[in-house]
């Protein structure tokens, strides 16, 4: 009967440490949070030495996570469509190619190529590789990455970075 209690108590003891152990670290998890949140790098840095030693966090350290966070929320609606144009959007009507007619080409001092088209545009090449531009070719100028364009023809698997000038 002695054996059975004891084994009741250890059973009972265990079963409230680890329940103890799954609450500070909850609480750690809550203190440790509101250290991330303070914006101050000097307070924030006090704030985690005082959680590692034990101490816990101050409630001023609280409320100026608190007015931090009331601070960045205000800010984010302002800050909400900033770089927005760059997401592709399924709706988005722009083309990612456009066939064009070479009316002339040249090449400036740097001996790269600058090309007009039949509707005006001039287009000069930004990439230092030689590029062969035949009359009888159908070109094309095609959207790249971080708003890079590339001259390419139909039927030369090339292209060339360029931008447009005019």
């Amino acid at each position: 009967m002695i054996k059975n209690t004891l084994a009741r108590a250890g059973l009972l003891i265990s079963v409230f440490s680890i329940s103890m152990s799954a609450a500070q670290a909850q609480d750690l998890t809550e203190q440790l949070s509101i250290c991330a949140g303070i914006n101050n790098p000097l307070e924030r840095l006090v704030c985690f030495d005082n959680v590692v030693a034990g101490e816990g966090v101050a409630a001023t350290n609280s409320a100026s996570t608190r007015n931090a966070m009331a601070n960045e929320r205000q800010v984010a609606p302002a800050a909400a469509g900033f770089g927005s144009e760059l997401i592709q959007d399924s709706t988005n009507s722009e083309a990612d190619s456009v066939t064009i007619q070479i009316e002339s080409y040249s090449k400036n001092r740097l001996g790269r190529l600058v090309i007009v088209t039949t509707d005006g545009q001039v287009w000069e090449q930004i990439s230092a590789e030689s590029y062969p531009i035949d009359a009888n070719a159908t070109y094309f100028i095609e959207r790249g990455a971080l708003n890079s364009y590339y001259l390419g023809r139909t039927d030369m698997n090339r292209r060339t970075n360029v931008r447009r000038t005019k």
